[in-house]
């Protein structure tokens, strides 16, 4: 009996053991799952390049070979500044109101995008005339004419100057290629209207990049004018940009700094002269949209003009019913509040 007794009993503890040793197993578990959403792209790409801003005259000129101008006194053109004669060139450009100089006012093209572009610039003389005084090929060439003792022909010598580099002028045409830098500095990536955009920056972080562009002229002074060249040809500057190719061009100019944050806009064409059936222009550092106003004696005259960047042209519609030697000081209102005049003088 006690015998069966100890065998139960170890019995129930082996049952007791394995028992508590078993497991159960549950069904797997779903998987988890975790969306995927991309958070959108940026161009920033971003291409903003400002062509020069010029006049109907930036680069008209006057060929003098014969120095009539300096003979004279300048008696055609009362009241008007010309180059000093030690060094007068005899080519003459409207630079300023009565102001004249041997070189155009020099204008800009300049890259305010993001990535770099190459600006071609090609400046060249109408095909020529059998009235054209005679092109010299080189600027050397006025020099050596004058040298002459017999024999010699009145030339002129254009010159282009594109990124600080010189090439003559002629009906063939001269070109420039310069490679302008953009700066992704001065952009950054903002969240406006529901979206993303890569834009400029209200404070810029460095210069932008630009080429001068600027014409030059000389004439001898030794030989007078045949009577059947008394005339002089006409030039075309073009422009345009592109992207940077993959195989880069030669490159033939420099671009250099311009300020990012320039001064405030203003007028640069301070007086002018109204012409019967003509336009008249004045030009202002600026854009388009910063004139907000333009005023003469307190009445808004905005409607009598047209305004494109750094350009406000006053409509002949409105001068032609001027009376001669009438002027008329314009006030021109900023959007940055500021102003400036300017004064049109019928003539």
């Amino acid at each position: 009996m006690v015998r069966f007794k100890k065998f139960l009993a170890t019995a129930v503890a082996f049952t007791m053991i394995f028992g508590c040793s078993v497991t159960s197993f549950a069904a797997d578990p779903d998987p988890v799952t975790g969306t995927g959403t991309s958070e959108g792209h940026v161009d920033k790409n971003v291409k903003d390049f400002v062509f020069p801003v010029t006049t109907d005259t930036t680069f008209n000129y006057t060929s003098d070979p014969e120095r009539l101008i300096q003979a004279t006194s300048a008696a055609k053109y009362s009241g008007a500044t010309f180059p000093a004669a030690a060094t007068d060139t005899g080519v003459y450009f409207l630079t300023d109101t009565d102001t004249y100089g041997n070189a155009s006012n020099t204008v800009q093209a300049i890259n305010k995008g993001a990535v770099d572009q190459v600006l071609t610039v090609n400046i060249k003389t109408a095909a020529a005339q059998n009235s054209d005084i005679d092109l010299a090929a080189a600027y050397a060439d006025i020099a050596t004419e004058d040298a002459k003792t017999t024999d010699g022909t009145a030339k002129l010598y254009l010159g282009g100057l594109v990124g600080g580099a010189e090439l003559p002028i002629s009906a063939s045409g001269a070109e420039w290629k310069v490679k302008v830098v953009g700066n992704a500095d001065n952009y950054e990536v903002v969240y406006k209207d529901n979206a993303y955009s890569f834009e400029k920056k209200a404070t810029p972080a460095g210069a932008w990049k630009g080429v001068n562009i600027q014409v030059k002229g000389e004439t001898t002074k030794k030989w007078a004018l045949a009577d059947t060249k008394t005339t002089a040809p006409e030039l075309t500057i073009t422009w345009k940009v592109e992207d940077v190719p993959s195989t880069e061009p030669s490159y033939n100019g420099t671009a250099v700094d311009v300020a990012a944050t320039p001064a405030g806009p203003s007028i640069t064409t301070k007086t002018a002269t109204a012409v019967t059936g003509t336009n008249t222009e004045i030009a202002f550092v600026g854009e388009a949209s910063d004139v907000v106003d333009i005023k003469y004696n307190g009445n808004s005259v905005k409607a009598k003009m047209t305004i494109t960047d750094g350009k406000i042209t006053v409509l002949s519609s409105w001068t032609d019913a001027w009376s001669s030697g009438m002027s008329r000081e314009m006030t021109v209102t900023f959007a940055d509040d500021s102003t400036d005049t300017f004064t049109v003088t019928k003539q």
